[in-house]
């Protein structure tokens, strides 16, 4: 008898990045898909800590190195998956935080050359990680959000925006991380104990699923301008490839880092209907949120809005 399979049809796929210094974006990601499963990984080497260059990766920074391994880990990993379908939760945790720590242990075992500086001020290949991983299991498909550091998992429905991931920064508030650049407390790196997080959410359609570093959010004004940015992305394209070029020149017109951006779209059917979607979507987050702070752009303003609109940009998290 053929197995039922619960895991919706993915709809279409995308990723997005660029770099700020050709050749040398400390960025990094890695998407899969199979009938099981589909993932989607981005990684952001921790270019101030990670600066440190060395000779034996040809002169590459910590950063740049430890992003890459770190992709080539869930590269590993997701192969390696397919043919233990029947892992439970805690393993996919386990076994997933393992290949990571490993790349970055391998790293270091190869390139380690003696230094003098100490602490904090320099970690041994350090890099963000998020990684959303979908995959087919009764009676429901999993979404899992598997991260270290500041880069997100965001759920896009028709309540809007939701980011699925903790920022593993001191002040955890998304708006006050905007203004305000807030120590690392975790990351991947080869010198220190790290946590990979992991959540576990029953996967509701119609949905995106997004990836992202923080070069794609973190020089807006308001988490709520980020919504705004994929929606109107999604609005004036005829197609996906328009979409991510669209999503592409808007981040250009803001970033000042590296980017990365993957997404997953679930139990729309077509692309005109995630743009349905997403007009009734804008014009209520146009309403309720950025019509109010076109009006009065004091600070006070938006951090009143962003009171109102954390409710549901927060729900899972709450």
């Amino acid at each position: 008898m053929e197995k039922k399979k619960y895991l919706p049809e993915l709809d279409d796929y995308f990723l997005i990045s660029g770099e700020m210094i050709e050749g040398h974006g400390e960025d990094s990601f890695y998407a899969g898909s199979t009938e099981q499963a589909v993932i989607s990984a981005v990684f952001d080497g921790c270019g101030g800590i990670g600066s440190r260059k060395y000779s034996r990766f040809s002169g590459y920074s910590g950063a740049y190195m430890a992003s890459r391994a770190a992709s080539g880990a869930m590269h590993d990993w997701f192969h390696d998956f397919n043919s233990a379908e029947s892992m439970s939760n805690q393993e996919i945790g386990t076994t997933m935080c393992s290949y990571l720590r490993k790349a970055v242990k391998t790293l270091d075992r190869i390139g380690a050359e003696p230094t003098k500086i100490a602490g904090m001020l320099v970690r041994s290949f350090p890099t963000t990680a998020a990684v959303a991983f979908v995959r087919d299991r009764e009676p429901t498909a999993e979404l899992h959000c598997l991260w270290a550091g500041d880069s997100r998992v965001y759920l896009l429905d028709e309540r809007g925006l939701a980011q699925l991931t903790a920022d593993d920064i001191e002040n955890r508030d998304a708006m006050h991380n905007l203004r305000a650049d807030g120590a690392m407390t975790n990351m991947l790196a080869a010198d220190m104990d790290f946590t990979l997080h992991h959540r576990v959410y029953a996967l509701q359609t119609p949905s995106v699923i997004f990836t992202a570093t923080d070069g794609c959010f973190g020089y807006l004004p308001t988490p709520m301008h980020f919504e705004q940015m994929i929606l109107m992305s999604l609005l004036q394209a005829d197609n996906p490839i328009s979409f991510e070029n669209n999503l592409r020149k808007e981040i250009l017109d803001v970033t000042g880092d590296d980017y990365t951006m993957g997404g997953m779209y679930f139990g729309f059917g077509c692309f005109e209907a995630l743009r349905e979607r997403a007009a009734k979507r804008e014009s209520e987050l146009e309403k309720r949120y950025m019509e109010p702070m076109r009006q009065d752009e004091s600070e006070e303003k938006a951090q009143e809005i962003w009171e109102s609109y954390k409710k549901d940009y927060l729900r899972f998290l709450s």
